[in-house]
């Protein structure tokens, strides 16, 4: 994977740091990926156990597979381990109650997927051009930024943040 290839993702990170949404306490990460050569964002609020990009994210990525492919996915994760760190609380227990609120909004929204997993909840491809990627994606995390304040309603009640 090339540096152009990489600065995709940054276009995209400024795209979304500059959307109208986004000062409401959203962050961005990014990763790459040596393996896969590819790289990655995920954006999440700093409430979310997120620090290391193991707890609870809204996630693309982009490798030449996808670049070949013209199909990207997006995610939701919802950690990478079973338990929030430094509570007892379960992903499942998080999980369950945001797919129960959150499902209806989904799937109005076309192309997205609910799962039964509780680590990754939903999840969408996104198919683009030579020239509309950075479009693309950041129409469709401005349609998930507005799970954001379900996510902070039950990280409030479950576990008090």
């Amino acid at each position: 994977m090339g540096s152009d290839d990489s600065s995709l993702m940054e276009k995209l990170d400024v795209n979304l740091r500059t959307a109208d949404w986004f000062s409401d306490g959203w962050e961005t990460r990014l990763d790459t990926f040596p393996m896969s050569g590819g790289s990655g964002l995920q954006l999440y609020k700093a409430q979310w156990f997120n620090e290391d990009g193991m707890g609870i994210h809204f996630e693309t990525w982009i490798t030449d597979r996808e670049m070949q492919q013209k199909k990207t996915r997006l995610v939701m994760h919802v950690l990478h381990q079973d338990t929030f760190p430094g509570t007892r609380l379960k992903r499942a227990a998080f999980s369950r109650p945001f797919v129960k609120e959150a499902r209806d909004m989904i799937e109005t929204w076309k192309g997205y997927k609910v799962s039964n997993s509780t680590m990754k909840v939903f999840s969408r491809d996104v198919r683009f051009g030579d020239d509309d990627l950075i479009e693309k994606l950041s129409a469709e995390f401005a349609k998930v930024q507005q799970l954001g304040s379900i996510v902070d309603q039950i990280l409030h009640d479950e576990i008090g943040v």
